[in-house]
C-alpha cells in the first residue's frame, strides 16, 4: 500500500492510524484490503466528517483497483 494513503489515514484520525494502516498494509488480496478499508473509512468519517472519510475511501479504492485488480 502507498505510504500516501497511510500518510492521509494518520492526518485524519492521528496516532490511531496505526492500527488501521498495519492491517491496510498486510492485506493480501482484494477482500482483505477492502475490509479494512471499511473500518478505515468509519473510523475516519467519526474523527473527520463524511466528506474527509469519503476522500480517503475514494484513494482507498484507487489503491485497491491498482494492486488488487477485481
Amino acid at each position: 500500500m502507498p505510504c500516501a494513503l497511510s500518510r492521509n489515514l494518520y492526518d485524519l484520525i492521528g496516532p490511531t492510524a496505526d492500527a488501521f494502516t498495519s492491517k491496510l498494509e498486510a492485506a493480501r488480496d482484494r477482500g482483505a484490503f477492502l475490509q479494512a478499508t471499511r473500518s478505515s473509512v468509519a473510523i475516519a468519517e467519526s474523527f473527520a466528517g463524511k466528506k474527509k472519510a469519503e476522500a480517503f475511501q475514494q484513494r482507498a479504492m484507487e489503491v485497491a483497483d491498482h494492486h488488487f485488480p477485481a
